[in-house]
């Protein structure tokens, strides 16, 4: 996964249906402190069959632009847990741009979806 000097942030919070990962600015890559934070989630997710659905946010003008910026987010957070073990078909990605519900927009909700 490529790593940038600007990446994510504090990443312990928790959203409304589970796990919240939060960036710095525009970037899209995840952190090593960050990594290791979340290594143990990963493994835990790596060892049920559930579902999980990943939908990132960001902000911006335009929402081509955002969409784009969240994209790229999910996709690193996918590219990781994949490295971690979670097999690839069990993981959705949702790239939604600004979020309209009020929350940060500069993250990835990490939320179970079912089996």
């Amino acid at each position: 996964a490529r790593r940038m000097a600007a990446t994510a942030a504090s990443s312990g919070a928790q959203g409304p249906n589970g796990l919240r990962i939060s960036f710095t600015g525009s970037s899209a890559a995840l952190s090593p402190a960050v990594e290791a934070e979340r290594a143990g989630r990963a493994q835990r997710l790596a060892c049920n069959n559930d579902r999980i659905m990943l939908s990132g946010y960001a902000s911006g003008t335009a929402a081509s632009g955002a969409r784009r910026v969240a994209l790229s987010r999910v996709l690193a957070v996918r590219a990781y847990l994949v490295e971690k073990g979670v097999q690839q078909p069990r993981i959705d990605v949702r790239a939604v741009g600004a979020p309209t519900d009020g929350g940060s927009p500069e993250r990835v909700d990490i939320a179970k979806i079912g089996r």
